[in-house]
């Protein structure tokens, strides 16, 4: 199973106090209350938490991952508090109950050529949701809560999309993550600046032929509706309904998929000439942030 990678992030160490979203399918923002949160959280301060939605290998489709996390490891000789969030299902509501870590430095007993237990740490915590639990609920909200703040969302899910929608709040914007079919490949044109959907489009549809030829369907041929992250370009999705290249590819794995054919301006000493040059496809299964 392939999801899409949703995931927002706030700008806080004890508390939520504002949300403010970046995009939609990524990120939203917040600002730290720094008042009262704890002194020596202060260490590192504003520092950000995303919601990510994780892909699993091997997870059932019923269940989706949310991951709580600090993006940025903490490193060096820090002590970090547990990262507390869990969820319980009230009624048609699911309430998330998120404390934040505190960080501490090292305060064990010092003396002449002490070395502290050097480590990097990532502050995370996951919840797990059973989508078929939440439809027999008939859970319609999500909140997600802090002990000084409270952000209510709108949920939405189907075979193919989840979403949560803020409630009353229109500086916030959906947050979507795609339920992408078993055998999902994404082609990708590593190296290349820009949107090439706009800059070649005959490259890209020269892409899309040969991916056709080898039995690859467009991903919005079999989900309607998909949306790609618009932050990560030149990275095109099919399904490989056979699994025949699906089958041969591993988890982080880039392979060799097709090589392509486009002309780039070059200036040579008769002037100004179209040169052929050619362009490297990969082939991967989707990663955690598709």
């Amino acid at each position: 199973m392939r999801m899409k990678l949703i995931k927002f992030s706030f700008l806080a160490t004890a508390t939520i106090a504002a949300l403010a979203l970046s995009g939609p399918e990524t990120r939203a923002q917040g600002i730290l209350n720094e008042e009262i949160a704890p002194p020596n959280s202060k260490l590192i301060s504003k520092s950000k938490f995303f919601m990510s939605v994780v892909n699993k290998p091997g997870a059932p489709r019923n269940e989706i991952t949310l991951r709580l996390f600090n993006p940025y490891p903490i490193q060096g000789c820090a002590a970090i508090s547990p990262f507390y969030v869990d969820y319980e299902v009230l009624a048609n509501m699911v309430r998330v109950n998120m404390d934040f870590p505190i960080v501490d430095v090292d305060r064990s007993v010092r003396y002449p050529h002490y070395e502290c237990k050097y480590s990097g740490n990532d502050a995370s915590a996951d919840i797990t949701l059973n989508l078929e639990e939440l439809n027999e609920k008939m859970v319609t909200r999500m909140l997600f809560k802090s002990p000084d703040q409270s952000l209510p969302y709108a949920i939405y899910f189907d075979d193919n999309v989840f979403r949560l929608t803020p409630v009353a709040n229109d500086a916030l914007e959906s947050l979507i993550y795609w339920r992408l079919p078993e055998n999902t490949i994404v082609l990708s044109i590593p190296g290349e600046n820009g949107d090439l959907t706009k800059k070649d489009p005959d490259l890209i549809a020269q892409l899309y032929s040969r991916a056709q030829a080898r039995n690859l369907t467009p991903i919005q041929d079999v989900v309607s509706g998909f949306v790609p992250n618009s932050r990560r370009v030149n990275r095109f999705f099919f399904v490989d309904e056979s699994g025949a290249l699906a089958d041969t590819l591993t988890e982080g794995e880039q392979a060799p998929f097709e090589v392509l054919q486009t002309t780039e301006p070059f200036y040579g000493p008769n002037g100004k000439y179209d040169k052929a040059v050619d362009i490297n496809v990969t082939a991967s299964l989707p990663a955690s942030d598709d």
